[in-house]
């Protein structure tokens, strides 16, 4: 599927220096965990890779695409980075059904609606969300909503995947099935998945944790090979 490369990446919010030629690479199908403390520089660093947050130098590659490069004026965009991202509060629509919301992110593709819905619908399927379809979101617990939140995320089998504390809104129970959707979506699809949490037993279900700290890797460890 696709490799994660940052090369000397910095970035600063005003004189706050958050990252300063940071470098790390992540293999191909890999689960990789990034915890720290807040503020540490990882949420900056997902960003950066989303292209929410531009760079002032260095390079970000995914696969074989540069999607960020200061040196050579390169900034694509986020819509077009092709990352799935599934964030901490969910994030789905209050007025939409589960159907609704996980179909949502391909209304601007050029498909037809059938083809539209049977990819949301594989895609609840994965999740184990199909028969809340015709549910809204305030008939769900927290930790069904996430599940649609990664079902939404994974609808259109995205090279890579980015979640940010998916778990931290849920108990122990919720996190460890979430964390194992995650699991079962990298085995299934091989896609490369970075996450980000608090919660050092969540990291262990992941291939390698990067412990960052002031925005730098403070401990590489592989769990998985």
């Amino acid at each position: 599927m696709a490799s994660i490369k940052f090369d000397n990446v910095s970035f600063a919010y005003g004189n706050n220096q958050i990252l300063r030629n940071f470098s790390l690479e992540v293999d191909d199908s890999q689960i990789m965990c990034l915890v720290g403390p807040s503020g540490c520089g990882k949420t900056t660093l997902i960003r950066c890779l989303l292209g929410f947050n531009k760079p002032s130098s260095g390079e970000i590659w995914i696969g074989d695409r540069c999607v960020f490069s200061q040196a050579k004026r390169i900034n694509i965009p986020p819509e077009r980075r092709g990352v799935g991202v599934v964030f901490q509060d969910y994030a789905v629509w209050p007025h939409m059904t589960v159907l609704e919301n996980v179909c949502y992110p391909m209304k601007k593709q050029r498909m037809s609606k059938a083809e539209i819905r049977q990819k949301a619908e594989n895609a609840l399927k994965q999740v184990r969300m199909t028969e809340y379809a015709s549910y809204l979101p305030s008939q769900l617990s927290g930790g069904q909503q996430q599940r649609v939140a990664i079902g939404r995320a994974l609808m259109n089998a995205p090279a890579v995947v980015l979640a940010d504390e998916p778990t931290g809104n849920l108990d122990t129970r919720n996190s460890a099935e979430i964390m194992q959707l995650l699991r079962d979506s990298n085995r299934e699809f091989g896609q490369t998945m970075i996450v980000i949490t608090h919660d050092e037993e969540i990291a262990l279900a992941a291939d390698r944790i990067i412990a960052v700290e002031d925005g730098r890797i403070v401990r590489d460890e592989r769990i998985r090979r």
